[in-house]
């Protein structure tokens, strides 16, 4: 039985009892609401509460009403429901497992937490002795009422640096990731520290106030310190950066609220200001912020902001050149293209002159290339591509030299590297291409047969085009010659003649 009912059985009671006798019924029921605070010694089982309405989630398959679990993330004002297949009370305590009772009663218990954060749900028999089982229960809670369908995954991440700053569009309901693991800037203005910033820029496209609403998240949906300052107005996006801690703020706020609303009253169409969000509770989790007011509106064209698409395409051969497809999309036409690396190059401009054009950059070498987009108002975006060289064409002879004057050998021809199959074809002594594909594999062989004495120069062709060489001298040891001297005897019949 809950506080509420209590009331009103009390005052139904009050109708026909008089007051000496109402007196002592009071006495016995907050007797009976203080012992029901139960508190249990051992832990098990725990769980973030559900963040969607409707959804349930699973403290534990097998709590003991002997034990508290742990659950994190209850939102205040939402509405959950807390169960235990084995029955009996439970009794919740906030701060620690021993810390103050803020909701007890019988399961199913429907409960609203004043504040958020981490509570524990202490199991029992009953909750008039705080009786214990050891018999396994599954325990949930479910989200009743409040909470929403959960956040999309944010998006974005890397905008922590003026000069990355991503734009902003009046009617879109941004959810961006949060930064975490950044350092303060220091004290900015009314921002006594600016831990983890984001950055964002509006280009005004409606004269008028503009109001946004920012909210931040742990990634478990759980509120946290949101501060913000606003910076403006520009000329150009180009004249905003960099913002020190000396630039005046057209709003700033550094309270520990979860929910701030940033106010640019007057703003003038073609105006750019920036926005600084920061992260100061330094959990990981997401932001959500959208126009919320106001009698102006920003220029949506900017939302995919001069972001730049470079594709690279490799040589076909090594020390070859390759080239870069660069694609302007988003921003504001008309647009120049620049880049640096083992070559650099900026034509002046305007390369494109619509968004969605395309540029080409051609004969480059093989190395790191940065391309720069510039837009028309400034916006500047970079992209990184590496040209690669692909594997060379690599030729490599055997052969064993004839043992004899005038024979004839064979050379074994291997191919490698770049794209197979592969052509042989030689000249030199002799020439010749048989004109097909006499490698099918990298690392394949061909035979070279019937090769006699003198040099032939190789060539290993890719189905690239792309080739290698190699040389096959073939040598054979001098002609075979036999001579002989006579001398003959010096009288007849005699022996002293010979021959060698």
């Amino acid at each position: 039985m809950n506080c509420e009912a209590l009331m009103n059985t009390i005052k139904k009671i009050a109708i026909i009892m008089n007051k000496k006798t109402l007196g002592l019924l009071a006495l016995i029921l907050i007797n009976y609401y203080s012992f029901s605070q139960c508190t249990n010694a051992s832990p098990y089982g725990s769980a973030a509460a559900p963040t969607t309405s409707g959804a349930t989630n699973t403290i534990s398959t097998c709590s003991y009403q002997t034990e508290y679990s742990t659950v994190s993330g209850l939102v205040a004002g939402n509405t959950y429901s807390i169960t235990n297949s084995s029955g009996g009370c439970v009794t919740i305590h906030s701060g620690s497992p021993a810390g103050p009772i803020v909701a007890f009663g019988n399961v199913p218990l429907s409960w609203t937490p004043a504040a958020g954060g981490t509570y524990y749900f202490h199991w029992n028999v009953n909750c008039g002795g705080c009786a214990t089982a050891t018999n396994c229960g599954t325990t949930t809670i479910t989200l009743t009422s409040g909470g929403g369908p959960p956040p999309a995954p944010c998006t974005g991440g890397a905008n922590n640096s003026c000069t990355t700053a991503d734009p902003f569009c009046t009617g879109t309901a941004y959810n961006y990731c949060n930064t975490t693991g950044v350092a303060s800037l220091g004290t900015y203005g009314c921002l006594g520290s600016t831990p983890n910033p984001m950055w964002m820029y509006l280009n005004v496209a409606t004269s008028g106030s503009i109001s946004i609403l920012m909210e931040q998240f742990t990634t478990a949906g759980t509120p946290i310190d949101v501060d913000f300052a606003i910076y403006g107005p520009y000329g150009s996006l180009g004249a905003a950066c960099p913002i020190t801690g000396a630039t005046p703020q057209v709003d700033c706020s550094f309270s520990g609220a979860a929910t701030e609303t940033g106010v640019i009253p007057a703003a003038v169409a073609g105006q750019f200001y920036m926005l600084l969000i920061t992260n100061y509770n330094g959990s990981a989790g997401y932001i959500e912020f959208s126009q919320s007011g106001g009698t102006g509106a920003t220029n949506c064209a900017i939302v995919v902001p001069c972001s730049v698409t470079a594709t690279g395409t490799n040589p076909l051969c090594n020390g070859g050149t390759g080239s870069i497809l660069v694609t302007a999309t988003g921003g504001t036409a008309n647009y120049n293209v620049s880049w640096t690396g083992p070559s650099s190059g900026n034509p002046g401009g305007p390369e494109m002159n619509a968004t969605g054009g395309t540029y080409n950059i051609t004969g480059l070498v093989a190395g790191n290339y940065v391309i720069t987009l510039t837009d028309a108002t400034g916006c500047v975006t970079t992209q990184n591509v590496t040209i690669s060289n692909p594997t060379p064409v690599v030729a490599t002879q055997v052969h064993v030299n004839p043992p004899c004057f005038g024979g004839t050998t064979t050379a074994t021809i291997t191919g490698s590297g770049s794209t197979a199959p592969y052509n042989v074809s030689w000249t030199g002594t002799t020439t010749g291409n048989p004109a097909g594909t006499e490698i099918a594999a990298s690392g394949g062989t061909y035979n070279m047969i019937g090769l006699g004495v003198g040099t032939y120069n190789v060539t290993v062709t890719s189905a690239n085009g792309c080739t290698g060489t190699v040389t096959v001298t073939v040598t054979t040891p001098p002609v075979l010659t036999a001579s002989d001297i006579e001398t003959n005897v010096s009288c007849f019949g005699g022996t002293n003649g010979n021959g060698a």
